[in-house]
């Protein structure tokens, strides 16, 4: 896919966070909703990572939190690097792109990221460990449970992406 192309100092700070000559990689314009989304690749392999570019600071700022908060969980990409104030410099992971999804089925995914985005990270937390953590796993399931319930009544996908997680 055609897309808008990166600017050359962008192209070499990725490069230089990669630990790769901006000669050895290419950049894949993937898509561009809410952010423009670029494969990065060295030799036309399984893309090597991905660079997300918000078009605000405050929108890669949240996106970084929910990462941080929630990736690890959800055994979502991780964070490489911030580049300069918009782009996230993130690392390849396995998954299903949206297209293989219908529209009805990708609006449930949305709501359910929605759901987890309103559910408070407080890095201080005045409640024992163990406890936030049973909340938010209960929280957690009843969201995912929701989700497959949804997805199964709208088609095809049927419990894929639960069965994943």
């Amino acid at each position: 896919m055609l897309g808008p192309k990166l600017s050359t100092s962008i192209q070499a700070s990725v490069a230089k966070k990669l630990a790769y000559s901006p000669l050895q990689l290419s950049f894949h314009f993937s898509h561009s909703e809410e952010a423009k989304v670029w494969a990065i690749k060295v030799e036309d392999d399984l893309p090597v990572a991905w660079l997300k570019w918000h078009s605000s600071s405050s929108k890669a700022d949240k996106e970084a939190q929910a990462l941080l908060s929630w990736g690890c969980l959800l055994n979502g990409p991780k964070i490489i690097a911030r580049i300069e104030t918009g782009g996230l410099l993130l690392t390849h992971c396995e998954g299903h792109p949206v297209s293989f999804l219908n529209v009805e089925q990708a609006k449930v995914l949305g709501e359910s990221l929605g759901l987890l985005h309103t559910h408070p990270f407080v890095d201080q937390d005045p409640m024992p460990i163990d406890q936030a953590l049973r909340v938010r796993e209960q929280a957690l399931l009843q969201s995912l449970n929701s989700t497959s319930q949804r997805m199964s009544k709208s088609g095809e996908f049927e419990y894929q992406i639960y069965q994943e997680l």
